[in-house]
C-alpha cells in the first residue's frame, strides 16, 4: 500500500541527483508493489510519479526418485532436480561422489564404486539452496556375498611341536577353531 512508509533519511541541500534505496522485507513472490519517493524541506512536500515492480517466483527446490538402488558394481545413477534457483549438492560417503553444484532444472550424477563388503550401504546426498529446506536422496548399493577362503585347505606337520600357518581372505568377520586338544588356534581377523 502506498501508506506504508519507511523511515526518513537525510539528504545533503543542492541540485544533484542523488540515488535513494531502501530494503524490503517479507515481500510476497508474483506479487506486484508500488511506490513513490516524497520529499520535503522547509518550503513543503513534494511527491514523485508512483512506480511499481514485481516480486519473482518463490524459490522451489525438489529432487527425484528419493533413492536409487543400484547393483554390487560400480556405476553411475541420475536423480532429477525442479529448480528455479542456483544449489549445492553433498555426499556423506566417500564411496558415492556427485558434482559440488547445479542451477534450476537439471540432474545429478551421482557416481559409485564397487561395493566389496558384506550387506547393503547407503549414501545420503543433500541439495541445498537459499531461501529453500535442504533435500535428501539417497542411493542404496546392494553389497556382496560373504566369503571365506583357507589357503591351503590342510597343513601336513611333524612329530615334535611348531607352528604352521594358513591364509585367510575374506570380506566378513570370521573365528577360527580347533576340534583337536593338540592344536591351538592364535588368531581370527576380519
Amino acid at each position: 500500500s502506498l501508506s506504508d512508509s519507511t523511515a526518513a533519511d537525510s539528504v545533503p541541500a543542492g541540485f544533484d541527483d542523488i540515488n535513494v534505496s531502501t530494503t524490503a522485507l517479507n515481500l510476497l513472490p508474483n506479487t506486484n508493489y508500488y511506490f513513490k519517493i516524497i520529499g520535503s524541506n522547509v518550503t513543503g512536500l513534494a511527491s514523485g510519479s508512483a512506480m511499481n515492480f514485481m516480486t519473482g517466483d518463490a524459490p522451489e527446490l525438489s529432487v527425484t526418485p528419493p533413492n536409487r538402488d543400484v547393483t554390487i558394481d560400480a556405476g553411475n545413477t541420475k536423480f532429477y532436480v525442479t529448480s528455479n534457483i542456483d544449489w549445492t549438492v553433498a555426499s556423506d560417503a566417500s564411496w558415492c561422489t556427485v558434482p559440488a553444484s547445479g542451477n534450476g532444472n537439471d540432474s545429478i550424477m551421482a557416481s559409485y564404486t564397487q561395493d566389496t563388503t558384506v550387506g547393503n550401504r547407503v549414501a545420503h546426498i543433500t541439495v541445498s539452496g537459499p531461501g529453500v529446506a535442504g533435500q535428501v536422496v539417497t542411493v542404496t548399493q546392494t553389497g556382496g556375498q560373504p566369503y571365506l577362503t583357507v589357503t591351503p585347505p590342510n597343513r601336513n606337520v611333524t612329530l615334535s611341536s611348531g607352528n604352521t600357518k594358513f591364509f585367510v581372505s575374506s570380506n566378513t568377520s570370521w573365528n577360527a577353531v580347533s576340534t583337536s586338544a593338540w592344536c591351538t588356534i592364535t588368531s581370527s581377523g576380519t
